[in-house]
């Protein structure tokens, strides 16, 4: 009998243990947290300037959209600080007016191209913008129609540079730079593009001048 008591302890104890077993949840590993990348930009100032009107909508929309989407601030400019109105009749306020504008508050400058870019051809302050920001050594770009802008501010001379195919023999003439027929190109700090399409290109290329 005391084999018998024995021996269903031993059982009862056996099974007491095979369930406390099973009741022990294993602990779970946490997973690693993904790495956010940083922002590429993030920290730097981007000044956009645009004539007062008619400048490119694509331009200004897929510049806005990487810059901002890269950590960067923005701000407009235009001969005068008031409100400048794009191709389809979108009406932006501007943040300064071009003759109070300083290259040195900004890490970039980007002219921003659109029929309405034409009326900068001669604007001394748009010269004057893109000539100190060369020579701080700051990232200038131009889009498109806004190339002829650079050129005819001297900046682009001994460098190689694009501009849309319908303005290529005037770019050559005043540019002094060495044209190419590519959609978007950089030779130190200057980027220039060749059409609308290739504003988000110019974009990037930006960006990655500014790391």
């Amino acid at each position: 009998m005391n084999v018998l008591k024995s021996g269903f302890a031993v059982l009862c104890l056996c099974a007491l243990l095979a369930c406390a077993g099973a009741c022990v949840r294993p602990k779970a590993v946490p997973k690693p947290k993904p790495e956010v990348a940083e922002p590429l930009a993030a920290g730097k100032h981007i000044l956009l300037i645009v004539p007062q009107s008619d400048f490119s909508d694509q331009d200004y929309e897929k510049l806005l959209e990487v810059f901002t989407a890269e950590g960067a601030a923005t701000q407009l400019a235009a001969p005068r600080a008031t409100t400048a109105s794009s191709i389809k009749g979108i009406i932006l306020p501007t943040d300064v007016a071009l003759e109070l504008a300083d290259a040195a508050a900004y890490d970039a400058l980007i002219f921003i191209g659109g029929k309405g870019a034409s009326s900068l051809f001669e604007d001394e302050d748009a010269f004057r913008l893109s000539r100190e920001a060369a020579a701080q050594g700051k990232v200038l770009g131009a889009c498109d129609t806004a190339t002829l802008i650079l050129a005819l501010a001297g900046v682009l001379e001994g460098k190689s540079a694009t501009a849309p195919p319908r303005l290529s023999k005037s770019f050559k003439e005043v540019s002094k730079s060495t044209y190419t027929d590519k959609n978007v190109v950089a030779d130190t700090n200057i980027v220039t593009s060749a059409s609308q399409e290739d504003s988000e290109s110019l974009a990037r290329k930006v960006v990655e001048l500014l790391q």
